[in-house]
C-alpha cells in the first residue's frame, strides 16, 4: 500500500486552516448612523468608516485585549436573539434597558457615551416642553428602538408612531413626506446629519426643541463568550473617555 505523503506547504497550509481564530467581535446594530458607525457594504463584506466613534473604540479595545477587533453588523431586532444565544460576542452601542429579554450570562461595560434623545420638528411647530404637547403628534420612530419616555402615550394612541428602519431615513422623511410632525432624535446624529446634509434643511427649517426625553447612557453588552473581555474592555472604554469625553 502507498503512504500519502503531503507536500509541506500543504501541511503549513492545514495548519493554519485549523488554528483557532482569535479576537474580539464587536458586533454594531445594522441601523447605525454617523458620526457612530457609517455601514459601507463592499464585495468582501460590510465594513465600518475608521473615521467614526466606534471603529475608534475598537481600536482602544485591540489594544488593551492585544487581540484584533472584528465588526459584525447585526440587524437590530436581532440583537437581543444573537446576545441571548451567544452567536455573537458582543453589541456595542446598547443599554441595559434596551434589552429587556436579556438572560443571565449577558453583562454591560462601563458605559463609553451619553447622547440625549430630542425631539425635533420643523421650525414651523412651536416649542414643545412637556411630553402632553405632543398629544395628536405623528412620530418618527425607529423599528426595533425603545421610547421608553412616550412608551404610555404610544399605548394610549395619544401619538400615532411611524416607523423607519434607519434614522436616516426619519431625517429625510421630516423633510419629504407629509405624514410625520415631528421625529425623536439622538441629539448628537441628527447634528452631525444636519451638517454633512445642509441642502435637506438647515437650521432655520428645524426646530430642536426644549423637551429632552432623558439622557442615554450607551456600552457595550457582552454575551457569555465575550464576558472574559470586559476588564480589558473597561480599561479601554477609560481610554476612550479620557479623549473623548462623554
Amino acid at each position: 500500500m502507498l503512504a500519502l505523503k503531503w507536500p509541506r506547504c500543504s501541511l503549513i497550509l492545514l495548519a493554519l486552516l485549523t488554528w483557532p481564530c482569535h479576537g474580539f467581535e464587536m458586533g454594531v446594530a445594522h441601523s447605525q448612523v454617523p458620526p457612530f458607525a457609517t455601514i459601507i457594504y463592499t464585495k468582501s463584506g460590510p465594513q465600518l468608516r475608521e473615521t467614526d466613534l466606534l471603529y475608534r473604540l475598537g481600536q482602544y479595545i485591540a489594544r488593551r485585549t492585544g487581540e484584533s477587533t472584528t465588526f459584525t453588523i447585526v440587524k437590530r431586532p436581532e440583537v437581543a436573539q444573537q446576545l441571548n444565544q451567544n452567536q455573537v460576542q458582543s453589541v456595542c452601542y446598547m443599554t441595559p434597558k434596551w434589552l429587556p429579554d436579556a438572560n443571565d450570562e449577558i453583562v454591560f461595560t462601563n458605559p463609553f457615551l451619553i447622547n440625549r434623545e430630542r425631539v425635533i420638528s420643523r421650525s414651523s411647530i412651536e416649542d414643545i416642553t412637556t411630553k402632553e404637547q405632543l398629544k395628536g403628534f405623528r412620530i418618527g420612530l425607529i423599528n426595533g428602538f425603545h421610547y421608553p419616555a412616550i412608551a404610555e402615550l404610544v399605548e394610549r394612541k395619544e401619538v400615532t408612531p411611524v416607523y423607519f428602519d434607519k434614522e436616516t431615513a426619519t431625517f429625510v422623511a421630516l423633510f419629504r413626506r407629509n405624514n410625520i410632525d415631528a421625529v425623536i432624535f439622538k441629539e448628537r446624529s441628527f447634528r452631525h446629519l444636519l451638517s454633512v446634509m445642509p441642502h435637506m434643511g438647515g437650521e432655520d427649517k428645524i426646530r430642536i426643541h426644549p423637551l429632552s426625553l432623558g439622557e442615554v447612557e450607551v456600552s457595550c453588552a457582552l454575551s457569555k463568550s465575550g464576558r472574559r473581555y470586559l476588564d480589558s474592555i473597561n480599561a479601554a472604554i477609560n481610554d476612550f473617555i479620557t479623549d473623548h469625553p462623554l
